[in-house]
């Protein structure tokens, strides 16, 4: 799905600071931000779904900690 999909990237003050991976149909398939726009991921992210028009997304993590603590 990546190869096939279209990289965005996210600037400020003209410095790549993320990226975002939106495949052929319009899902967004992989969103990243630096650690020093954490802060502003609510804005960014908002902001990328509704300029690039994305209503689903394929979600996947690589945290090792997923799940923990979770109700099965």
């Amino acid at each position: 799905m990546v190869a096939k999909g279209t990289c965005f990237c996210i600037e400020q003050d003209e410095e790549r600071v993320g990226y975002f991976i939106q495949s052929e149909e319009g899902e967004l398939i992989e969103f990243y931000l630096s650690d020093e726009l954490l802060s502003r991921k609510e804005e960014i992210f908002g902001r990328a779904l509704k300029e690039f028009q994305i209503k689903s997304a394929f979600c996947k993590s690589f945290d090792d900690s997923a799940g923990r603590g979770m109700q099965r």
